[in-house]
């Protein structure tokens, strides 16, 4: 979508009209996608592309602190631009959202973050102990 030449600081169509359509959208999604809403999150408006955006937590998010499903609207009249969903629709969302809901530990709760920390500090302790070995072996003995 192209910018705007002069973007309005508010959307046209109004908050409460603007996010009830967002709403409308998302349920109409949800029951087309066979989805869950769990959280309706975030409502946000990009001037300079005159788009509202409705964040939520759906059953099509991995990630269990915040929702990545995204619908898009004009903010003119609050027509449907697009979506977004984190999984199940494009391969590449897909791995990219397991990719970093892992790497954030940001699935499995408390459980695999002890793991994902216990390896990381192993990781850290096994480079430095590595460096250690490798600089002592590394200097000439002081034996002749």
């Amino acid at each position: 979508m192209p910018a705007r030449a002069n973007p309005s600081q508010q959307p046209q169509i109004g908050w409460e009209p603007g996010y009830h359509a967002a709403r409308r959208h998302l349920e109409a999604l949800a029951k087309d996608r066979d989805l869950t809403i769990h959280a309706l999150e975030r409502f946000a408006y990009t001037p300079h592309k005159n788009a509202l955006k409705l964040m939520a937590r759906t059953s099509s998010d991995v990630n269990e602190r915040f929702g990545e499903t995204w619908v898009y609207l004009e903010a003119t009249d609050g027509a449907l631009l697009g979506h977004y969903l984190p999984t199940g629709e494009a391969a590449g969302n897909t791995v990219t959202t397991w990719l970093t809901s892992l790497h954030i530990a940001a699935v499995g709760g408390i459980a695999y973050r002890v793991v994902a920390t216990v390896l990381g500090l192993a990781v850290i302790v096994l480079s430095v102990t590595g460096v250690m070995v490798w600089w002592r072996k590394r200097k000439p003995s002081s034996r002749s």
